[in-house]
């Protein structure tokens, strides 16, 4: 029990687990922008430095990239680098991926470009590479404890094809005690998902906007899963299929199939049975 001033709330062990599980979600969202704003800054910089190498390969975000990029931070230091250890570096990075002959286009590459040498540019784009590394293991970590927290929830709304560890978490931690919630309607209200009313004198509108009210976690996370829950499951794709072909823009029609999964996961959160294909 915690007591605060006159009011005392008693917490139970599920709104503490559920609590921690919202903490660790937001927490893993946090961490995921701030890597992607870093790899947008490594991209920047390797576009000053070497901007050859962007197409040669699929993504200038491998780990063997980023390997090569630590070590030789510029398409000057890449150029004074002898053969054998680009190709060594690439191999041993790639786990055997790349070969001499893509050492060789790099070292190429390098030899001719019209990038930029300079010492800033490249220390940064080391601590850039090397931030974003520490924040994928703080990410692999996060998930770690997260996939331990939701298999202690036993939660049946992880079955749902497309909805994993990390979804199934945040929506778990989001939305709490499905039984706090009266009914559908109310679950769909928290998640910003309930139609606004317009109304003026004698008119009523016909096409009310959704209400961006409630949670903007819960939203942005079920329409994440709705995605890949289309994808996966035969119905909701149905569903979408329909709601497109009755000419609704994309994202009316994606809501259209949210609301049907959050009515699926109001019943397997509140009667806590297994979900059925």
């Amino acid at each position: 029990m915690i007591v605060s001033g006159k009011a005392s709330q008693t917490y139970s062990p599920l709104l503490y687990h559920n609590e921690e599980l919202k903490s660790l979600s937001r927490y893993r969202s946090q961490t995921i922008q701030k890597c992607s704003k870093l790899k947008i800054s490594v991209s920047r910089l390797v576009t000053i430095l070497f901007p050859e190498l962007e197409g040669l390969t699929s993504s200038i975000h491998l780990a063997s990239i980023y390997a090569l990029l630590k070590a030789y931070p510029g398409h000057e230091q890449i150029a004074h680098c002898s053969m054998k250890q680009l190709t060594r570096l690439l191999s041993d990075a790639s786990q055997g991926r790349f070969d001499k002959s893509k050492a060789l286009e790099i070292h190429q590459a390098a030899c001719r470009s019209i990038g930029t040498v300079s010492l800033s540019a490249s220390m940064e784009l080391v601590h850039a590479i090397t931030d974003i590394e520490v924040l994928k293991q703080h990410v692999a970590e996060i998930d770690e404890k997260i996939k331990e927290m939701a298999d202690q929830e036993e939660s049946s709304i992880i079955d749902i094809p497309g909805i994993g560890y990390t979804l199934c978490a945040s929506i778990l931690g989001e939305t709490g005690d499905f039984k706090r919630f009266p009914d559908v309607d109310k679950l769909l209200a928290y998640a910003g998902m309930s139609p606004s009313k317009y109304e003026s004198g004698g008119f009523h509108s016909n096409h009310n906007k959704m209400e961006k009210r409630g949670s903007p976690y819960l939203r942005k996370t079920l329409f994440v899963a709705v995605r890949l829950v289309a994808q996966n499951v035969p119905k909701f794709k149905e569903y979408l299929e329909k709601k497109l072909s009755e000419h609704k823009p994309y994202k009316v029609a994606l809501s259209h199939v949210a609301k049907k999964l959050i009515r699926l996961i109001y019943r397997l959160g509140v009667s806590r049975c297994p979900y059925l294909a």
